[in-house]
């Protein structure tokens, strides 16, 4: 349509009926991290407090082979996808992991020995790094300007998966 130098688009795309339901975002857990060369998660394993490094460069979580001794965790053989990594050779499986305040359930880990787990002076000691599957079953945002992990649940309306924040 042309009206006198100006055109007009009118554009209507709708792939399903609209819906009344309401879909919200439901935030599960705000955890405060530590934030220098890493960003460091506070976790516990059972009533041991600790931390990890986060590490979204990684499917599987590590552990230090140190801090499966300390804590006495049961051990099971390496996956076969690791069997040419002489530092990778048993598997901790940890029955309740928490993020914060929020269990995640059973996660297993690598046991990794022969790691140096050193962060800056400013930095707490950390025992390992949380891979994504610690984060299974849940959507994150990292805020690093606030030094916060933000976990959603991840049961959300269907193609609106994506949320932005102001």
């Amino acid at each position: 349509m042309y009206l006198g130098g100006a055109r007009t688009f009118n554009v209507r795309i709708s792939a399903e009926p609209s819906q009344t339901t309401e879909c919200n975002l439901k935030q599960l857990a705000s955890i405060d991290v530590k934030v220098d060369n890493k960003v460091l998660i506070p976790v516990s394993f059972g009533d041991r407090h600790t931390f990890l490094a986060l590490s979204t460069a990684v499917s599987i979580s590590i552990i230090s082979k140190k801090a499966v001794d300390d804590m006495r965790l049961p051990l099971g053989p390496a996956p076969p996808e690791f069997s040419d990594d002489a530092n990778i050779t048993r598997v901790a499986s940890v029955g309740s992991l928490s993020l914060g305040s929020l269990d995640v359930g059973k996660v297993e880990f690598l046991v990794k020995k022969g790691i140096t787990l050193t962060g800056s002076p400013s930095m707490p000691e950390y025992i390992g790094w949380l891979g994504i599957n610690g984060l299974v079953g849940v959507d994150f945002e990292l805020d690093l300007a606030n030094n916060k992990l933000n976990l959603f649940s991840s049961d959300h309306c269907a193609g609106r998966a994506v949320y932005w924040i102001r």
